[in-house]
Order: C-alpha cells, then sequence, then structure tokens
C-alpha cells in the first residue's frame, strides 16, 4: 500500500491498494471512503487541495486529488461501469485483476487484454452535470481563494498597494459581469488567457455605465453549438465539471443544489470520442452530448458536502442582540443613502435582504419577502447602483434590466434538449438565496414577442409562487426555489411583488446627488465592515425562528381587533405582517417575535399604506397573459 504523503498526488494508487486487500476486507469501498474523509478532515488539508474554481484546467493532472464548489444543472441516467475485471499479460499468461471504480476507463497496458467480464462485476454510478454557482459574487470567490480568515484592514488595498474604494472596486466587477453578456464563447477564458481591461479611472467608471444592456442566453452557450458550458448566467471565468458519486441514492443530490465536492479529476483524451458511441466495447454506458474532458473534467467523488449557503465567512458563534444591532443601524445607514434618505424603504429593504422561504403548504408560501421600489429613476443608472451595492454585501445576485431585447432574448426556463440528452439552462435556474434585481426603469415601448411575454410570465410565477416551470417537452415539471426578487420601477411595477413601496426620498434624484450619495456610500464602505454585514445577512437568514405562545396569543387577538376596526384586515394582509415582523424580529438578532417588533413592523405598513393610499395604478398593458398583476 503506498505511503500516506501520496494519497492527495497519486489517489488511485491508494484505491488500488485498498482493491487488493478485499480478500482479507470485503469492504474496501467503505474503508477508502472513510480513509480519504479522515484525511481531509485534518485541519487545513483540504484548503491544500487544488481548486477547480481557481485552476486552469490545463495545469491539472489526471488522476490528482481536487475540489470543486458548485451548482447541479443537470442530472444524467446511471452510468454503468466495471466494479472490477481481469487483465491478462500476454508475455507470461499471467492475470490480474483491477478495479473500475474512480476511473473512466479501464487500465490495460501494451501487452495485456481484458478478459472477458461477467454480469457480476458492472455496477452503476451517478452522473451529474455541475457548474460554477451562478451569480456568485465577486468577494465570495476572492475570500475562497484566500482563504476563510477574513482580513480586517480598513480598506481594500489595490494591485499598486494603494487602498481603493470598495464601491468603485464593485462597479468595475460589475461592469466586466455586463461585458460577458455581450459576447458568446465556447470556450472559457481563463485567468491566464485573459486579454486584462484597463483599470477603469473614477471618470470612466461613469462612461462605463451608459454601455447597452444585452442578454445572449446562459454564458458559454452558443445557439449553434450544443457543445457548450450551458452555465445559466455569464461568467467569463465560469468552470463545468461532470460529477460521478458512488453508493448514493438519487435522493441524496437535487437539482439546483449547491455542492462542494472533493475527488479524482479524469482528464483521459479518449472520453471526447468515445462518448458520442453507444457503447465503448468496455462495459462502460454513454454519456449525454457535453464537451471534452479539457474543457469539463470527470471528476469521481471521494467527498462531498451539501451547501445550504455558499458564504465563506465563518458563521459561529451567532452575534447578540447588542451586535445584531449595532451592525443593523450600520447598514441601515448605507441602505438609506442608496435610497437617497428614505429611512422606510431602507427598512424594507433589509427586511427583503435577510428574508428566505420557511414553509411550503400547499400553495401557501412563507417566509417570501419580494419587493417592488418604485418612483425610481433612470438618473446616473440609480437602480444598477443600487444593484452594485447589493452585490457587495450579498453572496450571489442577478442584475437585469428588463428591456424588450432582453425579455425576447432567450428561454429564462431550462429545456430539455431531447438530441443532446441535456437540460439547456435558463436565467431563472438558480440556486437558492440568489437575489434577484429587476430594473423596470429600462423598459420602453413596444410589442414584446411570444418568448418575451413567457419570460416575463415565468417571473411573474416564480415572484408569486417560487416556482420555476421547466420544459422537459413532453411534460413540464415544477421546481421549489427561493430566489429574493427586488423590482425596481417608475410606476407601480406590472410585476406582481409581496409589498409595493413608493420612495420617498429626502432629497431631489438628480444625477449629480445620486453621484454623491454613492461616492459616500464607497467612502463609508471598509472591508471590516463589509465582512460585519456579509456575516449578519446570511446570519439573519439562516436563523432559526419562533414564536412563543404568549406572543402567538397577542397576536391573534390583536388581528381579531384589526378585523373588526373601521379599516379591516385580510387574512393575506395578516400574513404580510407575520413575514414583515419576523424578518423584523430576525434581522434585530431575536430568535421569537417580541411586542416591540411586532409594533414596530405594525407602524411600517401603516406609513406604507399610506404613502400608496391615493397613487393611481400604473396605465399599460399587461404583457403576460393570465399573470397575477398588482397594478
Amino acid at each position: 500500500m503506498p505511503v500516506a504523503q501520496d494519497w492527495s498526488s497519486s489517489p488511485l494508487q491508494v484505491v488500488s491498494g485498498m482493491f487488493e486487500t478485499r480478500s482479507q476486507e470485503p469492504d474496501w469501498e467503505a474503508r477508502c471512503k472513510q480513509h480519504f474523509a479522515k484525511e481531509l478532515e485534518q485541519p487545513g488539508v483540504k484548503e491544500k487541495v487544488p481548486s477547480l474554481n481557481q485552476v486552469a484546467n490545463h495545469e491539472l493532472c489526471d488522476g490528482q486529488l481536487v475540489r470543486f464548489r458548485c451548482f447541479v444543472q443537470d442530472m444524467f441516467d446511471p452510468e454503468f461501469y466495471l466494479g472490477q475485471y481481469r487483465v491478462k499479460s500476454l508475455a507470461d499468461g499471467s492475470v490480474q485483476e483491477r478495479t473500475g471504480r474512480y476511473r473512466d476507463v479501464v487500465t490495460c497496458g501494451p501487452r495485456e487484454e481484458i478478459m472477458e467480464a461477467t454480469d457480476g462485476d458492472t455496477r452503476d454510478r451517478l452522473s451529474y452535470y455541475c457548474v460554477s454557482i451562478p451569480g456568485e459574487a465577486p468577494w465570495v470567490v476572492e475570500q475562497y481563494r484566500r482563504g476563510t480568515n477574513p482580513e480586517g484592514d480598513e480598506a481594500i488595498p489595490g494591485p499598486s498597494g494603494v487602498k481603493t474604494n470598495p464601491l468603485k472596486r464593485g462597479l468595475e466587477m460589475e461592469e466586466e459581469g455586463m461585458d460577458t453578456m455581450e459576447t458568446s464563447s465556447d470556450i472559457p477564458v481563463t485567468m491566464e488567457t485573459e486579454i486584462k481591461k484597463p483599470k477603469p479611472t473614477n471618470e470612466t467608471i461613469d462612461e462605463e455605465f451608459k454601455k447597452p444592456d444585452a442578454v445572449d442566453g446562459p454564458a458559454g452557450v452558443s445557439k449553434s453549438n450544443k457543445m457548450s458550458l450551458n452555465l445559466p448566467l455569464p461568467n467569463r471565468h465560469g468552470k463545468a465539471a461532470i460529477i460521478k458519486l458512488y453508493d448514493i441514492t438519487e435522493g441524496d443530490i437535487k437539482l439546483n443544489d449547491i455542492l462542494e465536492v472533493v475527488g479524482i479529476v479524469s482528464l483521459d483524451p479518449s472520453l471526447a470520442g468515445s462518448e458520442d458511441e453507444e457503447d465503448d466495447g468496455m462495459g462502460f454506458s454513454s454519456s449525454p452530448s457535453v464537451p471534452p474532458p479539457s474543457l469539463v473534467p470527470r471528476l469521481h467523488v471521494l467527498n462531498y458536502k451539501v451547501l445550504q449557503h455558499n458564504n465563506p465567512l465563518p458563521l459561529e458563534p451567532a452575534p447578540s442582540v447588542t451586535e445584531a444591532s449595532q451592525i443593523r443601524s450600520e447598514l441601515m445607514a448605507i441602505l438609506t443613502e442608496a435610497l437617497l434618505g428614505d429611512k422606510l424603504a431602507a427598512e424594507y429593504l433589509l427586511c427583503h435582504l435577510v428574508s428566505g422561504v420557511y414553509l411550503r403548504r400547499d400553495v401557501l408560501v412563507l417566509g417570501k419577502f419580494s419587493l417592488n421600489l418604485h418612483n425610481m429613476t433612470q438618473h446616473d443608472n440609480w437602480p444598477r447602483r443600487l444593484a452594485t451595492v447589493l452585490s457587495l454585501l450579498t453572496t450571489a445576485s442577478h442584475f437585469m434590466p428588463l428591456t424588450r431585447p432582453n425579455l425576447d432574448a432567450v428561454s429564462f426556463l431550462p429545456k430539455k434538449d431531447f438530441e443532446a440528452n441535456r437540460l439547456v439552462s435558463g436565467m431563472l435556474q438558480l440556486p437558492k438565496s440568489t437575489h434577484l434585481m429587476l430594473d423596470e426603469t429600462a423598459m420602453t415601448d413596444g410589442q414584446l414577442s411570444g418568448q418575451g411575454l413567457a419570460n416575463l410570465t415565468a417571473l411573474g410565477n416564480l415572484i408569486t409562487w417560487q416556482k420555476a416551470e421547466y420544459d422537459f417537452k413532453y411534460q413540464k415539471m415544477e421546481y421549489d426555489m427561493d430566489i429574493p426578487c427586488l423590482v425596481m420601477s417608475e410606476g407601480r411595477s406590472m410585476l406582481p411583488s409581496d409589498v409595493q413601496l413608493m420612495l420617498k426620498p429626502d432629497c431631489a434624484a438628480t444625477p449629480d446627488i445620486i453621484s454623491t450619495k454613492f461616492s459616500g456610500i464607497g467612502s463609508y464602505l471598509t472591508s471590516s465592515l463589509l465582512t460585519r454585514i456579509r456575516t449578519y445577512i446570511t446570519q439573519c437568514r439562516e436563523a432559526t425562528f419562533s414564536l412563543t405562545e404568549e406572543v402567538m396569543k397577542a397576536v391573534q387577538d390583536d388581528f381579531v381587533a384589526m378585523r373588526q376596526s373601521a379599516a379591516g384586515i385580510t387574512v393575506e394582509d395578516f400574513h404580510s405582517l407575520l413575514v414583515l415582523a419576523r424578518l423584523v424580529s430576525k434581522s434585530s438578532g431575536r430568535t421569537s417575535l417580541t411586542t416591540e417588533d411586532w409594533e414596530k413592523s405594525k407602524a411600517m405598513e401603516a406609513e406604507r399604506r399610506e404613502r400608496v393610499a391615493n397613487l393611481p395604478a400604473r396605465g399599460g398593458t399587461n404583457f403576460a397573459n393570465g399573470m397575477p398583476m398588482h397594478l
């Protein structure tokens, strides 16, 4: 058996060594998994394993250990492989037994031949097509790259050593991401091959905002070429891999899950040719049409974990109520500035940031908190500037201007391509907690195509029911989602929402004032403050919450009193008020509702309703036929 230091550089030697001892210890597969799991549990060991997210494919060696933080984009049929097979030497006639576990092709030397396999030697494994996490924030990628210990510097040092403005850095990253939406490539641009753009100056950042937006389908997808990376959202550094898992059932991993896997990478070039055939002659089943291993490596998983979130920062211990209140105040100051002094809107936006679905019962979806902020303008790209600030605070987000070209371009929902046997991704195939920010101020007059209407309907269904309907040609299947949606519009949005709030800035929304406000936010944001806020948002979202019997009785009595009042209240309004109160409590670091939070929520709702009491509905055409509208 190989020495201990070979386990990461030559893991297949460890596997072969344990396979050879199967006569004495028949459970060699379980021991093999336990061995690697024990090694990876050692402090700092997993971080030293090369990451597919960060390392270019050409820098990897076939058979080495790698890790991959990924999103399950497609699920393939079970794949058959040879659990064990016999190889005969043509030189001396000797026979050896070998295993096909953790391998894509059998090992056979130049003067060896494979003997006929028996039925008992054939086993199966599950295969998944996984991609880089869609919409993952650049700061998350950078944090994973440098480790989980956050820096405490007061600003982020730039390449020249000069401390730079975090917001300006975020704006540059945002523009880089928007540029990728205007290109289509079947080959991912790596850090080594990327043509570097000049670093924008303060003057050119504003000019970058004036570039037109475009959506050209899933990133890396060429409409005329099925051999693509199939990324749901544009990402010039996006990666993909086919991960193959052993000894699990299909229910253990689901479509749209986020995974962290460690396994043995397979880059054998022969896979590029054999997978187009019905059978490779070695007992292996054929796979769907996918790019060759040089672009999409195959990864035989030794250890995996389903992630509930992709925040790399330490979330333990949970903050005390005092600590949470302090961070909340700092975040409120940032959001208030971004909304030009509207404190009520900042309160609702903060609740939106920490919201998440916590209960589904029939058609009832509790916990979602979609928000429509209207009375916004396109002045100085206010919606995009706000989205950029939010992208600096959240772990995953996507900003989309609702222009007619964007809506008409491609299907937002995934569709099954039976010819290639692949699920073609769409923009709404996203992991949970991805913040979707829709800019309705960019919409212009005109008629949408049939595809545009379907996309608008899909957005409405996502917001209303937190479901997305995947098209499998012969049937459509609904998948549960948990995507917080923020709609920014001039008038009241034509899309549905849980809460509609008219902005009331304390100053005129002129380009100069907007630019000044966001420059101030950039100066206020520091590395340590960003770390605290990023940790706080995830902690609040993932925290457990309960209602005591005493508080529940008081709330029910209050509901009866409100029903009997002159204004009255519906059951739907009461559910919305309970969700708001829950979010107010969680954002204050509490795990149970208090009377103070309940009264604060009632006051917030009263002020919000007062703003829109006499506001006329927005005119215009109902583009989405049959879509629930809140006009």
